[in-house]
């Protein structure tokens, strides 16, 4: 009766291990950003979760022409941390999809 559950991280769970639940909730916190035209805090939660499919999640979804032809411009450290973890997701992508939006994405910070 008097055991408690932990509902976000396993205690036995390794440094670095990303459990599904937590992806989920990062995506939709990204997303509440977007609609909130936060762009630097939802990109901030992209790349801090060090997983490729996170950032490419948040490209995805976002709005290029608000992100970079917007009042609101990312910080260079937040760019840069993007073009690192676009270019490690374009090595291993297949689906052509995903290959044009990193590139396009890669495109627009570089300019």
């Amino acid at each position: 009766a008097g055991m408690t559950t932990q509902t976000n991280k396993s205690p036995g769970a390794p440094p670095g291990m990303q459990q599904p639940s937590v992806v989920v909730d990062v995506r939709k916190e990204i997303l509440v950003l977007f609609s909130m035209q936060r762009f630097e805090e939802a990109f901030t939660k992209a790349v801090s979760a060090s997983d490729g499919d996170v950032v490419l999640f948040a490209c995805k979804h976002a709005d290029t022409s608000a992100v970079f032809n917007g009042d609101v411009s990312l910080s260079q450290p937040i760019l840069i941390c993007l073009m690192q973890q676009l270019g490690a997701v374009l090595v291993s992508a297949s689906d052509r999809d995903d290959i044009k939006t990193v590139l396009t994405w890669l495109q627009e910070i570089a300019v």
